[in-house]
């Protein structure tokens, strides 16, 4: 079991930090829009789609590599293909900002960064608050880590979850209670249960970023760097929520992390195919390790693997190869070290990226080895130069 960082990732966090992180915007789960095709079709608590509202524009890339603007269709489940007509436009303004975040920090202690200090039209600037503490928080509350029930407060030492299609691991147990709806759970958690796909266990509510953050926070899901602050849809709503998110070494053998649901499970190694690999979008039998995700493309929306991870931690994304992919797309905003994330396939040319019509997005600096990674071209982003 993994608390704290095994690598030094100074330097991935120096990168990241040129810039802010990228943000999905999104709403409503994959349960509801799968059978449109607007997202995975695995049974994943994570809200991973970015349905739009009819009218809505929002950047996009041409094939030319030059920004442009795409419309949200009537229906309100996706884009149509870029405006990339003769002489092309400008690219819309209301995009999220490019930026990367993690291979990032871990949760091996030191202080955390504060927020910074805030104006005040016509009177000075307020002073910049602090951060939480780092490390993991083991004081046996609703959301601990646990190995069983007495580590917990009055609480259950849950460890597994039984679903109508096998048994489900959670990476270092949580202290918490079985629930299937919020009533269950104490003030300030939310039940994760979406049914019989997924019942559910009592877990904390939480806050994205803030983008200053360089380390795990206690205040954040007890600092843990295998449950992230990921949206969550409950009645409908969508609220950031503590959710199981584990990585490669999280899980015992003969486990291994689903990197679609972030839970550990059984079967042998994962198989499937890896971050930037094209993908069916509604196919009933999803081929990513991850999830199929839609992404905006020149060609309209496509569907592209994506696994999930965490902001910050050095061993998200590197089931295949360590050097193929990081944890660059933060699923809330403002996303900051500890928040759920989805990973991008690094490139150094366009040639690099699996999916037609994606770029390779310019880096401020390298991360493991990559001068970019492959995403949507917004404006104020460039596209790698290559040799």
């Amino acid at each position: 079991m993994r608390w704290h960082a095994a690598v030094d990732v100074s330097d991935t966090l120096r990168a990241l930090k040129a810039r802010t992180f990228a943000t999905l915007a999104l709403s409503v789960s994959c349960a509801v829009l799968a059978a449109q095709g607007a997202c995975s079709s695995k049974a994943s608590q994570h809200t991973v789609v970015k349905p739009c509202t009819a009218g809505d524009e929002e950047p996009c890339t041409c094939a030319d590599m030059t920004p442009s603007i795409q419309t949200c269709r009537a229906d309100g489940t996706g884009y149509d293909p870029c405006a990339c007509g003769a002489g092309g436009t400008g690219g819309a303004s209301n995009g999220g900002g490019g930026g990367k975040s993690s291979g990032g920090a871990s949760s091996k202690g030191g202080s955390t960064s504060g927020g910074e200090a805030g104006e005040a039209p016509g009177g000075t600037a307020g002073e910049a608050g602090s951060g939480g503490a780092s490390g993991v928080r083991m004081d046996g509350t609703l959301g601990a880590p646990c190995a069983m029930t007495t580590d917990c407060v009055e609480l259950q030492c849950i460890q597994t979850l039984n679903r109508v299609d096998g048994t489900l691991t959670v990476s270092g147990g949580i202290c918490s209670l079985p629930c299937t709806s919020n009533s269950e759970c104490p003030a300030g958690t939310v039940c994760n249960s979406t049914g019989a796909a997924f019942p559910g266990f009592c877990t904390e509510s939480c806050a994205y970023g803030p983008e200053s953050l360089d380390d795990f926070s206690q205040d954040k899901c007890h600092g843990r760097a295998d449950f992230g602050c990921s949206p969550f849809t409950t009645a409908g709503v969508v609220q950031p929520t503590c959710l199981p998110l584990c990585s490669d070494d999280d899980c015992p053998m003969p486990l291994f992390c689903d990197l679609g649901t972030g839970y550990c499970a059984q079967n042998g190694l994962p198989g499937g195919l890896p971050t930037g690999a094209s993908c069916p979008l509604g196919s009933a039998n999803d081929p990513c390790t991850g999830l199929c995700v839609a992404v905006s493309t020149s060609m309209g929306d496509v569907g592209i693997c994506r696994d999930l991870c965490i902001l910050g931690d050095p061993d998200g994304c590197s089931h295949v190869d360590p050097n193929a992919a990081a944890c660059l797309e933060g699923l809330g905003s403002p996303a900051g070290v500890g928040d759920g994330a989805l990973c991008s396939q690094l490139c150094n040319c366009l040639a690099d990226c699996m999916q037609t019509g994606l770029p390779c997005v310019a880096l401020d600096e390298p991360i493991r080895g990559k001068s970019g990674y492959c995403g949507v071209l917004t404006p104020g982003l460039l596209p790698t130069v290559c040799p």
